[in-house]
């Protein structure tokens, strides 16, 4: 019981323990998208030669070399662990979630409108859920 008080101090919990169901869908669509793609950058480590490949053909007028395919590789499996965790703490009703799942999603958007087509209708899409997350989120917490 001491154990459980000491983890509710130390790890706040969101007042309203009540999340509504669109919150609950954006929640599930994030852990499933940063999940498949925290699988996908892990196989991009394992097999960075055919990932070094599909890098290139999605960046057609740049030379990737498989020293950057890895970095990418690492620096998404970085990102999405953050992410994947900061979800799980918000699932859990954690407020700490929040800051790691927030900072983590920002630097995945600033990374996306720099180097990938920004107006894809599926990148528009993502950021569109990502920022709602965010927003609801940030509203259910005060």
């Amino acid at each position: 019981m001491a154990e459980k008080n000491q983890d509710l101090q130390t790890n706040p919990v969101i007042k309203n323990n009540h999340r509504s169901l669109g919150l609950s869908v954006l929640l599930i669509f994030s852990m499933v998208y940063n999940g498949l793609l925290f699988l996908i950058m892990i196989a991009g480590v394992v097999a960075s030669e055919i990932f070094q490949d599909v890098l290139q053909q999605y960046f057609r007028h740049l030379v990737i070399p498989k020293q950057a395919a890895l970095l990418f590789s690492v620096l998404g499996i970085f990102i999405f662990g953050v992410s994947i965790y900061g979800l799980i703490l918000l699932w859990k009703f954690r407020k700490k979630g929040f800051y790691f799942y927030g900072p983590a999603q920002a630097v995945m958007l600033i990374l996306m409108l720099l180097f990938l087509r920004p107006f894809d209708f599926v990148n528009v899409s993502v950021a569109v859920f990502i920022i709602a997350l965010i927003g609801l989120y940030s509203r259910s917490m005060r």
